[in-house]
């Protein structure tokens, strides 16, 4: 039986956006894809993809270009106050890796995916929503350049900031929940760094991520700080973001404030907020939301690339079952994803703050941590560093498997 609604309208093409697509292509749908950034693949930090998400993409024809595209991390060294290091080797539990965990960089990610979509789904880059009108029969949409068209349904998969929920349930800061903290996203040159080691520097309310260089000796530095100050419009003046980092860094060590100092110089620069999104549904009327657009863990907790992926997959699997009926398939969409968004969204900032804890004893308690992981055996270790993956696991089981209804 075909299904109904097939012209569907994604705004975004991060991580939710294609596999969603590719997930509604193969039931018979007709997805477009509009983002506003005129390519894909803007700079992030890693995403770790746990357990039924590995197996989404499996199901999609590009596990083995993410397992070869994977981080090289081998050891994670944590810098004390004093530049001492404590080594963790990551390579004796799963070297970055295993058959359920697969760590890549946020672009690398994005950037396969987009290939997997691309000979199917329309895209329309450059470009983003303007106005949403809907009607009895579907929705009429007005871009920034393209021509207005028609589609059936919509849905936004536009991070954070989406334009989707802005339109269809109003301004973002009624659902945006701000944690009190910001993060900068720095890509740079430093031929210096080493291909295979990560550091962390932790002091009273901000910490430093240094991730490897690549092959052409271009490397991110990622840092998160605690501020009271409430985002408006996310910050975006230049000079209100360099005044937070310098606030926030006005004592920090000389290579930290260097990378910092010369943001302006970077390769390609992130500001914002680390906020989550909360809302009672993810859907009005033929629209709804996937991935952060609608459930925003917050910046600084690493399972939003699985939950994107599961919404998506999710979403997609809901809808053909529906047979494109979107009342019914947006509602078990949201039976189906609730508990797991509702746990993690609760596990988000308790896991910021007991990173970013202020006081000397939040970071010696800090310290003993990596002290316990270099020294335990390999058993223990990876019990202490898949606790939060596993609970993931746990709430996820196995991945819901949908029929195909229509070969594509």
């Amino acid at each position: 039986m075909a299904p109904t609604n097939t012209d569907i309208l994604i705004s975004g093409a991060g991580i939710a956006g294609p596999v969603l697509a590719c997930m509604l292509r193969r039931h018979g749908f007709n997805p477009t894809v509009v983002d506003r950034m005129p390519a894909p693949g803007v700079p992030g930090v890693e995403a770790d993809i746990y357990g039924p998400a590995v197996d989404v993409l499996h199901d999609l024809g590009v596990l083995g270009s993410v397992w070869q595209a994977r981080t090289a991390i081998k050891t994670i060294s944590h810098l004390g106050p004093k530049g001492r290091a404590i080594d963790v080797d990551i390579t004796a539990i799963t070297g970055g890796s295993s058959d359920r965990h697969i760590e890549i960089m946020r672009d690398d990610l994005v950037e396969i995916l987009h290939r997997r979509s691309t000979p199917d789904v329309e895209h329309l880059f450059d470009d983003s929503i303007q106005h949403l009108e809907e009607h009895s029969d579907g929705v009429h949409v007005t871009f920034d350049r393209s021509d207005p068209r028609e589609f059936h349904l919509v849905i936004g998969a536009d991070g954070l900031h989406s334009k989707v929920r802005e339109l269809a349930f109003g301004a973002s800061a009624r659902h945006e929940r701000h944690l009190g903290a910001y993060q900068c996203v720095i890509r740079h040159l430093d031929e210096s760094r080493a291909v295979d080691r990560l550091s962390m520097q932790h002091s009273p309310g901000r910490s430093v991520i240094g991730y490897p260089r690549d092959d052409s000796g271009r490397a991110l530095t990622v840092a998160v700080f605690l501020a009271d100050e409430q985002p408006e419009s996310d910050l975006r003046d230049p000079a209100d973001q360099r005044r937070l980092i310098h606030a926030a860094f006005a004592d920090a060590d000389e290579e930290t404030a260097k990378v910092l100092d010369h943001r302006a110089g970077a390769e390609a620069f992130r500001f914002g907020a680390v906020s989550q999104v909360r809302m009672d549904t993810w859907s009005r009327g033929r629209t709804t939301l996937v991935g952060d657009a609608g459930y925003a863990t917050g910046g600084a907790v690493s399972c939003g690339a699985t939950l994107a992926i599961m919404g998506a997959h999710v979403l997609a699997g809901e809808l053909a079952a529906a047979d494109g009926d979107h009342r019914l398939g947006f509602a078990r969409y949201e039976q189906e994803m609730r508990d797991v968004v509702g746990r993690w969204q609760e596990i988000g900032p308790a896991l910021l703050h007991s990173q970013l804890g202020p006081g000397r004893f939040g970071r010696w308690v800090l310290r003993q941590r990596f002290r316990l992981l270099a020294l335990a055996p390999t058993g223990l270790r990876s019990r202490l560093l898949t606790a939060a993956p596993t609970e993931l696991l746990r709430l996820f089981g196995q991945v819901k498997e949908y029929a195909v209804r229509i070969s594509t």
